[in-house]
């Protein structure tokens, strides 16, 4: 029995598909609150994307990225993990969505768009990461979750942009 696709786009699908693998749930719904993101809803640790508004892709995993980097007690909170976000959980998204989209064959602008950073940001963003400088990556290294080149050999690992954990305070 083929059963229809939750998402039309197939980005979305990947997504979907990569966050449950981590232990996010991602899944179809309609939003009718405002959000910072229009077509991306936080929702009791999960990730509720209105595909009928969302902007970009993107715009739905940074959102997970949020999820993915919250403290373990504050992941399950519905909503507000943006206003909540301290110690550069912000700067730490943008990492952790370049480790992702590499890991989904997503092109860095279906994450950094035009209009995903206040300010515009998202070129310089991109050719940061392209020249090897990661914007927020410390704090990754900080939780464990990835290491720069020095701890990876260290630790028998791969590099950053290879996550050695996807969700803040898992144990590998």
């Amino acid at each position: 029995m083929l059963t229809k696709p939750m998402f039309r786009d197939p980005r979305l699908s990947r997504m979907a598909a990569f966050l449950g693998s981590i232990g996010i749930e991602m899944r179809a719904g309609t939003i009718d609150v405002p959000t910072l993101f229009p077509g991306s809803l936080v929702s009791g640790g999960s990730l509720v994307v209105d595909e009928s508004i969302l902007v970009a892709p993107g715009d739905a995993l940074h959102e997970a990225a949020h999820i993915a980097l919250s403290p373990p007690e504050r992941r399950s909170a519905d909503v507000g993990l943006i206003e909540a976000a301290t110690g550069g959980e912000e700067l730490t998204t943008i990492s952790w969505c370049w480790a992702a989209l590499l890991e989904l064959d997503l092109q860095p602008e279906d994450v950094f768009h035009g209009t995903a950073y206040k300010g515009g940001d998202s070129s310089n963003i991109i050719d940061c990461a392209r020249r090897g400088i990661y914007i927020g990556f410390p704090l990754l290294q900080a939780w464990e979750m990835a290491f720069d080149e020095q701890n990876a050999r260290f630790r028998g690992v791969k590099p950053f942009p290879h996550m050695v954990k996807w969700i803040r305070g898992d144990v590998p």
